[in-house]
């Protein structure tokens, strides 16, 4: 004999407390539906690995770091007027049209309107026998070269271990460290040097820590207000005025 309509749904239906477990359960597996898809999107984070820029100016071509920042380079070869930056945005490379700017020291910036690259500042003590990594830039490509810290009494400033492949002025080091590069300074010419008995060896000079803290410390009138750039691809841009060094 069938069991009454009240008896059958008294057994289908869960007490309160598993109810109420049941519930919990579900609420928690929710999230899961969301990284499940972002998970098998095939959705990747930004290239990150190639923060170095080329920099044409009015009076030739140079390299430079994209950093937090911005894009800094030497002014070897122009110290204001127009640039067109080449640089990364993940595996593409792009051509920006910018602005040079001082910036502070030895250092230059070149504005640009485009977001790019911006490996964050090592701030730690570089000690002789460290480890780190410059960008050399050629074409559409950018090979990692390994650089030793070193010293020596004849070369002021910070030095590094020539290594087996040049690197030009301006080319970026970086230390490498929790999976991201940490700018640490850009190249700033090679030379050779004779040691007694040992004969001649090259060492590489980099405008390094020391160096960007000059910089940093030139005054920056943060509160300036921005201005509105117009480009000729009908789009508009905020901006802030170029850095005054040496103003009042």
């Amino acid at each position: 004999m069938d069991a009454p309509l009240e008896t059958c749904a008294t057994r289908v239906a869960p007490p309160p407390a598993r109810a109420a477990r049941c519930l919990a359960t579900w609420l928690a597996l929710l999230p899961l539906g969301a990284c499940a898809g972002w998970f098998f999107s095939g959705v990747q984070y930004p290239d990150r690995s190639r923060p170095v820029v080329r920099i044409e100016t009015s009076g030739g071509v140079e390299f430079g770091a994209a950093t937090e920042l911005g894009v800094l380079f030497l002014g070897r070869t122009a110290v204001e007027g127009p640039c067109r930056v080449h640089l990364f945005l993940g595996e593409q490379l792009l051509v920006e049209d910018g602005r040079i700017d001082p910036f502070g020291g030895v250092y230059f910036r070149a504005s640009i309107d485009r977001k790019h690259q911006h490996a964050a500042l090592w701030t730690e003590p570089l000690v002789p026998g460290e480890e780190l990594v410059a960008l050399v830039m050629n074409e559409g490509s950018a090979a990692q070269v390994s650089v030793r810290m070193t010293q020596d009494p004849a070369a002021s400033g910070d030095v590094l271990d020539a290594p087996d492949l040049p690197l030009p002025a301006g080319t970026p080091i970086f230390k490498s460290a929790r999976e991201r590069l940490h700018f640490v300074g850009l190249v700033t010419g090679a030379v050779e040097l004779e040691e007694q008995g040992l004969g001649r060896r090259g060492v590489v000079v980099f405008a390094g820590p020391d160096r960007r803290a000059e910089a940093l410390a030139v005054p920056e009138n943060l509160a300036a207000p921005l201005r509105i750039k117009y480009r000729p691809d009908n789009l508009w841009v905020e901006e802030p005025p170029p850095r005054e060094i040496g103003k009042d």
